[in-house]
C-alpha cells in the first residue's frame, strides 16, 4: 500500500472517530453481592452519576427454575429511573440451582460458578422483557475473572453469546455491555468478537485498564492496537471501568483516548476534578509537557483541556482552552527495538530490554551480586515466579506467529533433579507452558538452557509476557540472564 493511500485511510478513520464522539458520562456501580436498596440508589444518583449500574442478583430474582421475584429489583430500577439516571442491569451471580456439581459446592464456588447457558439466556431475556421500556443497558457479568466467573475463556464467550442473544431477541435496540477480563486483553477480545455475530454480538465492550499495572501510555498503546487490529469497523463501542485505587488517572486516560463513558466501582465516587467534562464531547489532543498529554473536550459554548499524567500524578481540567488540537487519539508507540534479540535488564529501567516485574503477585525477587555479577534470586516458598515483560517495540500481539528462542542462564543446583523451572507464557489461544527443565548440578557454575516457542503472543495477557516458574523446587533460582530472540518463520 502506498504511503499516500495509508495516510488517507488514517485521516478518514480519525475523522470518523471524532465525528462519532459521544458525550462524556460517568456512572457508578452499586454493591455486586446483592440488589441495592432505594437508599443506595438515591445516594449514588446524588453524586452526579448519569449511569447507575445495578446488580440484577440472579439468586434473588430467580431463586428456582420458573420462580421469579422482581420486587426488590423493581424498586431499585424505579428509584434510579426517577432521578433521570440511565440504568445498567448487571447479570449474575449464578444461583445454586443453575450449576451442576459432582459434590455439594461451597458458597464461594457457587458465586464464581459457570451457569447453564440456556438458563442464563432465559434469565437475561426475562430481565429484558420486564425492563426494556425503562432500562436500555444490560451488562453480561460483573467481570470474566477467577474472582467472579471461574471458567475458561471459550465457556465465558459462549455464556456471553447466549445472554446477548436472549436480550436482543426481546428487543434488538437494547444495548448489551460485555466486560473484558482486564488490562485490555487483546487475544480474549479478538476470540470473543470473532465468535459473536448477529444477535450474539455486544453493542459495547467495557475495558478494565488497571486490573494489571498499566501506565497511561501503555493503556493508550493497547487501545490503539485494539482499534486498529481487533475491533470490526462497525463496533462495538468502547467504555471503561475506572479502578478503585488509581481511578482518576486511568479514568482521565480513557477519556483522552475518546472513550466517553466511565463506570466507577462500588464505594468509589466520580472524581470531582473530572465532573466538569460530563456532557462534553471529545475533540482531539495535544502535547502539554514531557510528563502530560492534554485531551480537548467541547460543548456548544465551552472548551476544556484535560491534562493527563503519563506516569504518576492527578489529572486536571482547565476551562476555556482556545488553542488548536490534533484530531484523533494521542499518538503513542513503544520504543522501537530493531535488534533481533533483547536481554534482561536486572534493574528494570531500560524500556528496550527485558524487564522483571516484581510488583506482580508471587513475583518478588532479590537482586544480589556474586562477585561483580548481578543475579536475581527467586523465593521458592513465597514468590516462586519471575515475571518478565518483553518490550512492546520488539514484539507485541504476535498474531503473525514469529517464533522466538528464549535462553535462560542461571547457576546450577546442589543436587540432581531437585530444582528446576519451566516457562508459563502468553500464547496464541491462551496461556501455555513449556516442559519442566531440571537444573544441572554445579552451584558455582552458570548453565544455559534454550527453549523455542512457536506460539508466543506476548500481549501482556495477565500483566506480563512470560514467567519462570520454580514451584516445588528445593532451591531458589539464581538467574544471571534471560534473552529473547526472534527467529525466521
Amino acid at each position: 500500500m502506498s504511503s499516500l493511500r495509508l495516510a488517507v485511510l488514517i485521516l478518514v478513520s480519525v475523522l470518523l472517530l471524532v465525528a462519532r464522539a459521544e458525550p462524556v458520562a460517568f456512572g457508578v456501580s452499586l454493591a455486586h453481592d446483592r440488589i441495592p436498596t432505594v437508599e443506595d440508589v438515591a445516594h449514588a444518583c446524588g453524586a452526579g452519576a448519569r449511569f447507575v449500574n445495578i446488580r440484577a442478583h440472579w439468586p434473588t430474582v430467580q431463586p428456582a427454575p420458573g420462580a421469579w421475584h422482581f420486587a426488590e429489583l423493581d424498586a431499585a430500577v424505579q428509584a434510579a429511573a426517577a432521578t433521570g439516571a440511565r440504568v445498567i442491569l448487571t447479570l449474575g451471580p449464578t444461583p445454586r440451582w443453575a450449576v451442576r456439581y459432582l459434590q455439594a459446592p461451597t458458597d464461594d464456588e457457587v458465586a464464581r460458578a459457570k451457569p447453564d447457558p440456556e438458563a442464563l439466556r432465559i434469565y437475561a431475556a426475562a430481565l429484558a422483557r420486564r425492563y426494556q421500556h425503562t432500562v436500555a443497558y444490560y451488562r453480561l457479568w460483573e467481570a470474566p475473572t477467577a474472582a467472579t466467573l471461574l471458567v475458561v475463556p471459550g465457556d465465558v464467550h459462549a455464556l456471553y453469546r447466549a445472554a446477548a442473544a436472549g436480550i436482543h431477541a426481546v428487543n434488538p435496540a437494547l444495548k448489551v455491555i460485555a466486560p473484558e477480563p482486564g488490562g485490555v486483553n487483546l487475544e480474549w477480545i479478538a476470540a470473543y468478537l470473532g465468535a459473536a455475530t448477529g444477535a450474539e454480538a455486544p453493542d459495547i465492550l467495557a475495558l478494565t485498564p488497571a486490573r494489571y499495572p498499566l501506565t497511561t501510555e501503555a493503556f493508550w498503546w493497547r487501545c490503539s492496537v485494539l482499534r486498529a487490529r481487533v475491533l470490526p469497523s462497525a463496533g462495538p463501542a468502547l467504555w471503561a471501568e475506572a479502578p478503585a485505587g488509581d481511578g482518576a488517572r486511568m479514568a482521565a486516560a480513557a477519556l483522552a483516548h475518546a472513550i466517553p463513558v466511565l463506570l466507577f466501582p462500588p464505594g468509589a465516587a466520580v472524581p470531582p476534578a473530572l465532573l466538569p467534562l460530563q456532557g462534553s464531547s471529545y475533540a482531539g489532543w495535544l502535547p502539554v509537557s514531557l510528563e502530560a498529554v492534554g485531551g480537548v473536550f467541547a460543548t456548544d459554548d465551552r472548551r476544556f483541556r484535560l491534562d493527563v499524567p503519563l506516569a504518576e500524578g492527578e489529572p486536571a481540567v482547565r476551562d476555556g482552552h482556545a488553542g488548536h488540537c490534533r484530531p484523533g487519539t494521542p499518538a503513542v508507540a513503544p520504543l522501537r527495538v530493531t535488534a533481533d534479540t533483547v536481554a534482561l535488564d536486572v534493574y528494570g529501567a531500560d524500556g528496550r530490554a527485558l524487564r522483571p516485574l516484581p510488583e506482580l503477585p508471587g513475583g518478588r525477587y532479590t537482586l544480589t551480586f556474586l562477585g561483580s555479577q548481578p543475579v536475581l534470586v527467586t523465593d521458592r516458598q513465597h514468590n516462586p515466579w519471575l515475571h518478565l515483560d518483553v518490550p512492546d517495540g520488539f514484539l507485541f500481539y504476535n498474531r503473525e506467529g514469529v517464533p522466538v528462542e528464549i535462553t535462560v542462564q542461571l547457576y546450577g543446583a546442589r543436587r540432581a533433579q531437585r530444582t528446576g523451572f519451566n516457562l508459563y507464557y502468553d500464547a496464541l489461544g491462551g496461556m501455555n507452558n513449556t516442559r519442566w527443565q531440571w537444573l544441572d548440578v554445579g552451584p558455582s557454575q552458570v548453565f544455559t538452557y534454550t527453549l523455542r516457542l512457536t506460539d508466543a503472543l506476548f500481549a501482556n495477557r495477565e500483566g506480563y509476557d512470560f514467567r519462570l516458574c520454580t514451584g516445588g523446587s528445593d532451591e531458589n533460582l539464581r538467574i544471571v540472564n534471560v534473552t529473547v530472540k526472534k527467529l525466521a518463520k
